[in-house]
């Protein structure tokens, strides 16, 4: 039983070296939800505005967005004007963002 369940773990931990997310696959994240968040599809902003926000957005996550490598997992960090805040993070190949109340969007 031991045994199994140790196998079993060092199976698990393997798969989460071998697919956690790079830092473009963090920031693309950070830029679709970003995307996603600021440009609304529901609201009445025309095309132009719209291209102009979504370039902007790349260039700031560009720069302000680092990641983590802890090896099994990784974590998205944004620098905001205060601090470095943890805004996502990354597990088997994906990544989540959570942008929602952001005050710097």
């Amino acid at each position: 039983m031991k045994g199994k369940f140790l196998l079993i773990l060092i199976i698990v931990l393997t798969l989460a070296a071998l697919t956690n997310p790079d830092a473009s696959k963090h920031r693309q994240a950070v830029k679709d939800e970003a995307k996603k968040v600021m440009l609304d599809p529901d609201s009445e902003k025309n095309i132009l505005s719209s291209v102009i926000g979504g370039f902007v957005v790349d260039q700031v996550v560009e720069q302000l967005v680092t990641v983590d490598n802890y090896i099994f997992f990784s974590l998205t960090r944004m620098q905001t004007s205060t601090k470095n805040e943890i805004i996502g993070f990354g597990l088997f190949g994906y990544v989540h963002v959570n942008l929602q109340n952001k005050e710097w969007i």
